[in-house]
């Protein structure tokens, strides 16, 4: 395994002691973080590449770094109930990602890139703003479960959701 610079390794051992977290870096493959009033999160965080699952929810995000978009084990990512209005056009170098939740945000697109995410099964958008869907959408057959509930869509049977229709799980927007 590659090593950390010693100045990112001391951003990263910083944080998550600040955090309360006393795991080495590498050691880390959970992280849960919910319910603890964060607004940001450093740009080190990409350094934790043994991260499988990052437990975000119900925090106080209003945008997400690059960075960890670069979390190469990645396979859950939870989000919900943040202030997130966009996320990073990179998130589809998330290739392990299977699940991503979302709902009860404030987003009101989501990137073309979702579609690069091969592994997800699992995407919950619902509780936003978002009025309409990447036609790439319809490109990801994995998907077995989407919710998109309460969100501004103006057609629910689009061309995007007509090749989705028998994954789709849709409730009244």
């Amino acid at each position: 395994m590659q090593s950390l610079p010693v100045k990112m390794e001391s951003q990263i051992a910083d944080w998550l002691t600040d955090l309360g977290i006393s795991q080495s870096p590498e050691d880390i493959t959970e992280l849960y973080l919910a319910k603890r009033k964060i607004t940001t999160l450093p740009d080190c965080i990409g350094e934790l590449q043994n991260l499988q699952k990052l437990i975000l929810w119900s925090n106080k995000l209003l945008e997400l770094p690059s960075t960890i978009c670069t979390l190469s084990n990645l396979r859950v990512l939870d989000l919900r109930g943040n202030q997130l209005e966009k996320l990073p056009e990179e998130i589809g170098e998330l290739s392990t990602l299977q699940t991503l939740r979302l709902q009860k945000n404030r987003l009101q697109t989501v990137p073309d890139s979702l579609s690069q995410l091969s592994c997800l099964s699992v995407l919950t958008l619902s509780e936003n703003q978002i009025s309409s869907l990447p036609q790439t959408l319809s490109d990801m057959p994995q998907l077995h479960s989407v919710l998109l509930n309460k969100n501004h869509l103006s057609r629910l049977l689009d061309d995007t959701l007509e090749s989705l229709i028998e994954q789709l799980t849709l409730f009244p927007n």
